[in-house]
This record gives structure tokens, C-alpha cells and sequence, in this order.
């Protein structure tokens, strides 16, 4: 009985990391840790941004989405005040983290959380 509770447990937790999926929500310029691939294989990323605009409107946000594989590693650099960013067919091994950068100079950007986001994972199955 107990080798069918084990198996069950272990089969279980593979089907979970098959199955991978999650969000992340963004509050001003910065990092954010979105995952560490729990296992070898495709993913994807998606993700959207509301972005601030001066209050005389001729100042436009330069905010920048850059995504980095094990915190050193670009994979990824969006076009300059893009409201969305995405990736598809990101080949990752287990263990590979991902995390996401806002930037920008502008001032329009630089206020307190005047950048929100959702970012939208998984490894596609």
C-alpha cells in the first residue's frame, strides 16, 4: 500500500510540473522573479502593461519590458513604450529562472507604481 501512495504521490507531482501555469503582477519600474522552469522544455510568456502619459499628453511613457533567463542571460528586450510584450517556444531546462525588468528615463515613468501589469507564464501544454 505504501509503494502505491508513493508512486501516487510522485506521479502526481510530475503531472503538476507538466502542467505549469501562473501569473505575476507588476507595480512600478523595476524586477520581478516570475518562475523557475520546474521542468526541460517550450514555455511562454505574455505579458501586458498600462503605461502613464504626461497630463499635457505630448510626453509619452519609454517604459522598456526586458526578460532575463537565470538573472544574467537576455533573451528578451521589448520596443520602447510597448503596452504588452511576448514569447513563445522559450526552450528552458528545470531549473532555469525567469524574471522580468520594467526601465525607462522618463519622467513621466518614474512616479510611484504609475506602471501596472500582468505577466502570464507557462510551459504551453
Amino acid at each position: 500500500m505504501k509503494k502505491y501512495i508513493g508512486l501516487f504521490l510522485f506521479i502526481s507531482t510530475l503531472v503538476m510540473a507538466i502542467n505549469f501555469s501562473g501569473h505575476q503582477s507588476i507595480n512600478g519600474l523595476g524586477n520581478a522573479q516570475l518562475f523557475v522552469a520546474p521542468v526541460t522544455g517550450p514555455y511562454f510568456i505574455k505579458g501586458y502593461l498600462s503605461l502613464p502619459m504626461s497630463t499635457q499628453g505630448n510626453t509619452n511613457s519609454s517604459a522598456i519590458a526586458l526578460i532575463y533567463k537565470n538573472n544574467s542571460t537576455e533573451i528578451y528586450r521589448g520596443a520602447t513604450g510597448a503596452t504588452g510584450f511576448s514569447m513563445t517556444g522559450l526552450s528552458l531546462n528545470a531549473s532555469d529562472s525567469i524574471k522580468v525588468s520594467i526601465s525607462s528615463s522618463a519622467t513621466v515613468d518614474q512616479g510611484l507604481n504609475v506602471i501596472k501589469g500582468d505577466v502570464f507564464f507557462g510551459n504551453g501544454l
